[in-house]
């Protein structure tokens, strides 16, 4: 057994009557708030969904404290309850109300019909509260039993594990000085200080052991596993910054020219430490090398940090102390590595005209060769720019995208079309 419960609103303007219904309950029956707010939710939507109004209704409810009586007459609605004698002895008993708010959709203005009785019928008793005045105001009441417990619950939340290696970054290239002797033609005195700043650049090594540095960078900064079958061989950056005091510096000489900076490879001349006391360093160094005179040579050098992070080589020296019948003195420039060879390629479609550049075909600053009349003057007599193309052999290769045939054009150019007047 148990009974149906239907909520009757009354809707202003335009006036017109709405009863949702039934909602069912059994006899006795513990009813949760929650579980009343969606029973009813529900019967809200299904009057809407069926078409029997055309706004929608919902409630919600929440815990209120109890309302604190206010002074002065026409008070209505919540202020107007707190008179009644049972919310005075709930409130010092420190006990609340559950407050329900009924809205739609539309803002409609409307108000609820509180009845007893069978539905449809007159109502045989009004409960509390239905008309102004009656019993103070007070709403309906019940009982309300809350239970305030402990809501544990595991969350699967997201997390990782990260292997990483923490390290500073490796120093910039040292400053190095180099002093000849007076009157000595095969001493020449290097002097070292470290640089300050930051830069970005791709780890050039000078010794064999420098892969595990290099692979621990690489891992550090950027995450990267590499093996060291790929050092020397990377495009990708490293920091490398003045973080810490330098403490060693490392000489490289070789005597002939380099092709890159593997030629310095297990030519390391020294490595050189200034320590001032026990546990005390200086940054700056000095070393004192010993040469051959009219020899040149080519020097590079880098920093080593107290915690042995390697920076990357200077620029490479080249240095002549040259001893000229008793005359000394020191050539030093910096050494460029020779570029490759250009090859330039041109897409041509049908037709391709093949001619020297305007600089070549133009009169230069010397007068031209005075010949017999009638005597074709030299095919290299014209021309302003620094490398001449006359008399010299060219190769120019055709490929077709097509088919991958080649063919070579072997070009002299000469100047012909030059004659006497």
């Amino acid at each position: 057994m148990g009974f149906h419960w239907y909520i009757d609103i009354e809707e202003k303007e335009p006036r017109v009557n709405l009863s949702v219904g039934p909602i069912e309950f059994k006899n006795d029956e513990g009813v949760e708030v929650p579980d009343l707010v969606s029973r009813i939710n529900s019967a809200f939507q299904s009057h809407y969904d069926d078409g029997r109004h055309d706004t929608l209704y919902t409630i919600r409810a929440r815990f209120a404290p109890m309302p604190s009586s206010t002074s002065g007459g026409g008070a209505t609605g919540a202020t107007k309850t707190a008179h009644h004698p049972g919310y005075t002895l709930a409130k010092q008993h420190r006990q609340f109300l559950v407050q329900y708010e009924v809205q739609n959709l539309d803002n409609r203005s409307f108000r609820l019909k509180f009845a007893t009785g069978e539905h449809g019928q007159t109502a045989q008793k009004d409960i509390a509260g239905s008309h102004p005045g009656q019993l103070g105001g007070a709403p309906p009441r019940a009982e309300i039993t809350v239970k305030n417990m402990a809501n544990i619950q595991p969350l699967v939340m997201k997390h990782c594990k990260v292997t990483s290696v923490i390290t500073d970054k490796p120093p910039v290239p040292p400053d190095i000085v180099f002093i000849p002797y007076k009157g000595k033609n095969n001493k020449l005195l290097l002097l070292f200080a470290p640089n300050l700043g930051h830069s970005q650049s791709v780890p050039i090594p000078l010794a064999t052991s420098d892969s595990t540095f290099i692979i621990k960078e690489y891992y550090s900064q950027k995450d990267m596993v590499i093996t060291a079958d790929q050092v020397g061989s990377l495009t990708e950056k490293i920091t490398y910054a003045s973080d810490d005091p330098v403490r060693t510096y490392e000489i490289f000489r070789i005597e002939e020219k380099p092709t890159s900076y593997a030629s310095f490879i297990g030519n390391k001349l020294a490595t050189v430490v200034e320590q001032l006391a026990p546990s005390k360093f200086s940054t700056g160094a000095s070393y004192l090398d010993t040469i051959s005179p009219n020899v040149k040579y080519y020097y590079c050098a880098r920093s080593i940090d107290r915690h042995q992070n390697i920076s990357n080589p200077t620029f490479i020296f080249e240095l002549e102390l040259v001893d000229n019948a008793g005359q000394l003195y020191l050539m030093k420039k910096l050494f460029t590595f020779e570029s490759t060879p250009q090859q330039p390629v041109r897409s041509a479609r049908r037709l391709m005209a093949i001619e020297p550049a305007h600089l070549q075909r133009v009169l230069g600053s010397q007068p031209l060769p005075v010949g017999a009349l009638h005597t074709a003057p030299q095919s290299n007599s014209i021309g302003a720019a620094a490398d001449s193309v006359w008399d010299k052999k060219f190769k120019i290769r055709l490929r077709s995208k097509k088919t991958g045939k080649k063919m070579d054009l072997n070009i002299t150019f000469k100047n012909t079309g030059v004659t006497n007047p």
